[in-house]
């Protein structure tokens, strides 16, 4: 069970395991720390496995070493959830995966896993497709496991709710980090010219995708919360103080993805909130007062975040990282060489950087460089049929809950999605754990206006 005292215990305990500079310290160092991962996920998971999964994606933030500790965590908590699953005799060796995933998802996944291996077979470069499938293998059987382990809504949400604390926490070092420097900036900002927040990320695009999520499960939090009266009125000082604290965990997630710097980052929150939103608007129509209320305070926690860019002088580089950026004709020049040679199979997965001497800069134009035209199509009908349900999915609940608004996660999925898909055109997401996370969420989450679906754990 998920009690307040536990959770906050956990929480510390995560928070501590963020601070040490990891990438400093030796092999032992990491070893150890994946060796406590491992016992705090089993001891938490004795206790409560809600609990379990929402330690263990409070530690999801904290990736910069390899193998990570939530990679650790995972396969932990794959075993436990496995071992009770046979006990309750509620899944066997061929677990139900068609009725607890959103459908059409698993059949793109299997022709997803066999396009990549004839791939493999096609490669040159055959050690280092070995390994980029294998880990490509690896996201997608976590995905498929965290897709039956979230049929159960108690795990869901302790994800969901480890994921934010994650963003939180990892916020709070990147914001930091630029603002204070010396060793924070350095353990916790990017190399670069002008320094970019990317707290325990190796990259401030993956730092700002992540932080990214938590901005979007806090906002429709915050927005259907208001509007079913959750928060509307300050009729104690505790409702006062939730208010507050929401704003300063929304002004938070808000600053963090500035400082990031990441334009595709921006440019997807600004297309998956624009969807997202759109259609909680649209489900609250009838509400126009209420819209125009919130509109108002969220234009001044954004204004709030821009008056503290201007006041630790970094809001003229925000500004200039809109424009093309001087690299940005070298990176599209790269993938156009790239496209140029295009085989029906690809050339192997983790070819194009040995073909070309540079990255992709784009999911997309990697599956079509690596495994080809067909594998590009299944990938880009995953990401349909996972957008798709969800829109469909916030309909049917907007259609049968009358004036109020649907589930918050099922709008912050939406555009958590929409925000994928259109940062995948920039930025190579494919090996991001936290792409597969969400692909299991949405799968689940897509899934279960349908009749006859079922928990699979």
């Amino acid at each position: 069970m998920m009690t307040p005292t536990r959770t906050t215990v956990v929480t510390v305990l995560a928070v501590m395991a963020y601070l040490p500079p990891w990438r400093l310290l030796g092999l032992q160092w990491r070893l150890g720390l994946l060796t406590v991962a491992v016992l705090l996920t089993v001891a938490v998971a004795r206790r409560s496995l809600e609990l379990a999964f929402y330690q263990t994606f409070a530690w999801s933030g904290l990736v910069y070493i390899e193998p990570a500790p939530v990679d650790v965590m995972w396969l932990a908590l794959a075993l436990l959830t496995l071992l009770e699953a046979r006990a309750r005799s509620r899944v066997g060796v061929g677990a139900p995966w068609r009725r607890c995933l959103a459908p059409g998802v698993l059949p793109v996944l299997i022709a997803f896993a066999v396009l990549g291996a004839v791939s493999v077979a096609h490669s040159r470069h055959l050690a280092a497709a070995l390994r980029f499938q294998f880990i490509t293998m690896y996201l997608v059987l976590v995905g498929l496991w965290l897709g039956a382990a979230f049929s159960d809504p108690g795990l869901r949400t302790a994800a969901v709710k480890g994921w934010t604390a994650a963003a939180a926490i990892t916020g709070v070092l990147g914001v930091l980090g630029v603002a204070l420097g010396g060793p924070l900036l350095e353990a916790f900002c990017f190399d670069d010219v002008v320094d970019r927040a990317q707290a325990t990320f190796k990259d401030p695009n993956v730092f700002g995708s992540f932080v990214a999520f938590g901005l979007l499960v806090a906002l429709f939090d915050w927005l259907v919360g208001t509007a079913g009266g959750t928060h509307g009125r300050c009729a104690s000082r505790r409702a006062f103080l939730s208010r507050w604290v929401r704003d300063g965990v929304l002004l938070l997630f808000i600053v963090a993805t500035l400082e990031s710097a990441s334009r595709g980052t921006w440019l997807g929150l600004a297309c998956g909130g624009l969807v997202a939103v759109g259609l909680y608007a649209w489900t609250m129509r009838a509400r126009s007062r209420l819209l125009i209320s919130q509109a108002v305070h969220l234009a001044l926690l954004l204004a709030l975040a821009g008056l503290y860019e201007l006041a630790v002088g970094r809001l003229g580089f925000i500004v200039s990282r809109i424009a093309l950026q001087p690299y940005d004709a070298d990176r599209f020049a790269n993938q156009v060489q790239g496209l140029s040679r295009i085989d029906f199979f690809g050339h192997g997965p983790g070819s194009y950087e040995l073909q070309t001497g540079m990255a992709a800069h784009s999911t997309y134009v990697r599956l079509l460089a690596e495994t080809g035209p067909v594998s590009l199509l299944v990938f880009v009908a995953l990401m349909a049929v996972l957008v798709t349900g969800l829109a469909r999915a916030a309909l049917h609940a907007a259609r049968h809950g009358g004036r109020r608004p649907q589930e918050p996660l099922g709008l912050a999925l939406l555009g958590y999605m929409v925000f994928l898909v259109v940062y995948s055109l920039f930025i190579d997401t494919l090996h991001w754990r936290h792409l597969w996370v969400t692909v299991a969420l949405a799968s689940v989450a897509a899934a279960e206006p349908r009749p006859g679906h079922q928990a699979c754990l």
